[in-house]
């Protein structure tokens, strides 16, 4: 006996819902990278569908998921200073050969592959990596390729 499984488009299968909370709206294909109070969007962001409730035009979800206007989201200064000092003692990690960056790629040339085949557009936030010419060992940092 053959079973056969015959797959159709998930928004098919999928029932909106009768509501949504104040202030958003269902999408059957909305972005995986929403916005919330007091947090950038992500520079990559996947290209998965997000099927569910959405907030609206001009809102944000707050910490308790509920859509709020923007200017309604508390003040920042204690998040941004935490995130500042959390800079400041990763910046004075770095070890030698390498310097600190709020936006690192996620290919950083290492010993066992010093060119990726495949790269990706990713930001890896706050990070040490290698300066030019150098490339990451596994146990001693960052060295020049004659050490690899």
């Amino acid at each position: 006996m053959t079973t056969f499984l015959i797959c159709t488009e998930a928004s098919r299968l999928i029932r909106t819902p009768r509501s949504c909370p104040a202030h958003s709206h269902f999408e059957s294909c909305g972005s995986m990278c929403r916005e919330r109070c007091n947090e950038e969007l992500p520079l990559a962001c996947p290209l998965a569908c997000y099927v569910g409730c959405v907030c609206d035009e001009g809102y944000v979800m707050d910490k308790n998921d509920n859509c709020v206007k923007r200017e309604d989201c508390p003040a920042p200064r204690a998040a941004k200073a935490v995130r500042y000092l959390s800079r400041v003692r990763r910046q004075a990690r770095c070890g030698p050969n390498e310097h600190y960056t709020t936006c690192g790629t996620a290919c950083e040339p290492t010993c066992g592959k010093p060119l990726a085949d495949l790269c990706t557009m990713e930001c890896v936030p706050d990070v040490c990596q290698c300066n030019p010419g150098f490339f990451r060992h596994a146990t001693k940092g960052c060295v020049r390729q004659s050490q690899c």
